[in-house]
């Protein structure tokens, strides 16, 4: 529980020091960077621009003006992220309480999508804090060379956990794992058969060490049928 407690604490502090970056950059490319020259970092290839009127659609300028339903999938989106990682969670407690030996190595897969997840709240809640606060979304981070579109910091958390979910999917994850976290079954009856599994291998050691036992009394036993001889 101890465990738990502590792993949860990190999770918030990580998740904190996320949004709090993001609010950081913005609130200094407000004070900097708006109704200013842009700020070179590379000459011709990398720059802070201020987007002026923001940005009122998702990444990159995607649809553009439907603020209202990006604030709705926005919220819909973290309570999934919320009730991914309270699973994960219980998972965890789950295996660590009952002992299922054989899901331990899965347990540090687990711990690393909730911290993906974790990445992803955290690009998702500081978009959702500019919409609520201006009606758009402050973009600043330019890269000139391919005129790619204006983005900010919140954006680069969205895209890199959505690139480690597809790579944990793929290379990562197993597939039984990957079913366990998103399957709508409550987490004792996922567990049933490992379970069972685990229980078969611990009656086998128990048996061995009944054996051994056996087999030191009659070696006893013999020692002292020698002595009297």
């Amino acid at each position: 529980m101890k465990k738990t407690v502590i792993k949860n604490f990190y999770m918030i502090l990580f998740f904190s020091l996320l949004v709090m970056l993001d609010r950081v950059t913005k609130n200094l490319a407000i004070v900097y960077l708006k109704d200013n020259e842009p700020f070179e970092i590379v000459k011709n290839v990398f720059e802070f621009n201020y987007l002026d009127g923001g940005n009122s659609g998702a990444a990159w300028g995607i649809l553009e003006g439907q603020t209202a339903f990006f604030l709705l999938v926005t919220i819909v989106v973290l309570i999934f992220i919320v009730v991914l990682l309270i699973r994960i969670n219980r998972l965890i407690n789950y295996i660590y309480t009952k002992k299922i030996e054989v899901m331990y190595s899965s347990c540090r897969k687990f711990l690393l999508l909730q911290l993906i997840f974790v990445l992803l709240a955290a690009g998702a809640v500081g978009n959702l804090i500019d919409r609520i606060l201006y009606g758009y979304v402050i973009d600043f981070i330019y890269f000139k060379l391919i005129n790619f579109p204006i983005f900010n910091v919140a954006d680069c958390y969205v895209t890199a956990a959505v690139a480690l979910i597809i790579i944990s999917s793929l290379f990562i994850l197993k597939s039984d794992e990957f079913d366990i976290v998103f399957s709508a079954k409550p987490v004792p009856e996922l567990f049933k058969k490992i379970k069972i599994d685990n229980n078969i291998n611990t009656n086998f050691h128990d048996d061995n060490s009944e054996n051994k036992i056996k087999f030191d009394s009659y070696k006893d036993e013999n020692e002292n049928n020698n002595i009297t001889i």
